[in-house]
């Protein structure tokens, strides 16, 4: 799993904010009109109208800047105990139901699904590292983008669904097949609007036999292990993480990308990358670094992982093997 680095990240909440509290064209509601809407038709029982204003008054911005539909994970985290104090009873299906309609999720070039999504320019799945999600096109009939997976389970907190930072882009495996309902929480799982393995887990050959050494098929499978220095709690998440998105199973169909990172370990010695470098530096390769990425075929920084498929995997076993 890799972390998603948002560029301009203060510009795409204020887009997102504006998109579904400002004024839109036509008759169409906005959240906050929708809101008033049905306090209006349910304000005389209180059932609705306590929880309605209440999240009304959270969805606003207030003075300190804080709305649920901004909010950074860890206060989504805490709104959503806070919401489950004040109001213990379980949602009914009828309140549900109002508050997908008022949170209006479903309608995605309403909220402009694929404008955010052009903006949160996220190519590679976070939660895998293994399927690209580019976006083509502007919306649902002329295109194709990446799914919005609800970390916070939709189901369980629809007060949540048009949250930014609780619409995390992924593919349709980790999304549907996958994670689906699963329900997560920062305790014990990794948000990738936080952080990725890093460090913490990295990607390990676990040999078989002695042909390993050449790439041969069957001679080793991939592992993951902790990295030195790893902190114990995320590695917890981390794990867990690899359990729900099957990451070591499917991984290990990727052996072919390690089979090539292990016989160019035995051609691309600190010599040979010296004399590419002494050949090409300053034309080809900018510096070593450009070398090394030509080499492993891959994006070796971890804020470049969400370029490229499988960046994470070719990183730290081109690291394991040396050629970094």
């Amino acid at each position: 799993m890799i972390k998603i680095y948002l560029e301009k990240e203060e510009s795409i909440r204020e887009f997102h904010y504006n998109n579904l509290c400002g004024a839109l064209p036509g008759k169409t509601q906005n959240v906050i009109q929708l809101f008033d809407k049905y306090i209006s038709k349910f304000g005389h029982i209180r059932y609705y109208c306590e929880r309605l204003e209440f999240l009304k008054g959270k969805t606003l911005r207030n003075p300190a800047g804080f709305s649920i539909l901004t909010a950074k994970p860890k206060e989504l985290s805490g709104f959503i105990d806070d919401f489950e104090k004040l109001f213990p009873q379980p949602l009914t299906p009828k309140f549900v139901k109002i508050l997908n309609c008022i949170f209006y999720y479903e309608s995605y070039s309403k909220w402009k699904a694929y404008e955010l999504g052009v903006k949160i320019n996220s190519n590679v799945c976070p939660y895998c590292n293994r399927s690209y999600t580019f976006i083509v096109g502007n919306d649902a009939v002329n295109g194709t983008r990446f799914e919005y997976d609800h970390f916070f389970s939709q189901e369980q907190h629809p007060y949540l669904k048009l949250s930014f930072y609780n619409l995390v882009p992924s593919c349709h495996i980790c999304n549907a097949n996958l994670k689906h309902t699963k329900k997560f929480c920062l305790k014990r799982n990794l948000h990738p609007y936080i952080e990725g393995f890093g460090d913490d887990i990295l990607f390990s050959i676990q040999p078989r036999s002695i042909h390993f050494i050449n790439g041969k098929d069957g001679s080793y499978t991939v592992k993951f292990r902790k990295g030195i220095g790893a902190d114990y709690a995320k590695s917890r998440r981390s794990m867990n993480n690899v359990s729900v998105f099957r990451l070591k199973e499917l991984y290990n169909m990727h052996r072919d990308y390690i089979d090539e990172l292990i016989k160019k370990a035995q051609i691309y010695n600190a010599d040979y990358v010296d004399s590419l470098y002494s050949q090409f530096g300053g034309t080809l390769f900018a510096d070593k670094g450009d070398i090394k990425q030509f080499i492993t075929g891959n994006y070796l920084d971890e804020k470049n992982y969400s370029k490229r498929v499988l960046s994470k995997l070719s990183r730290d076993i081109a690291a394991e093997l040396g050629l970094v």
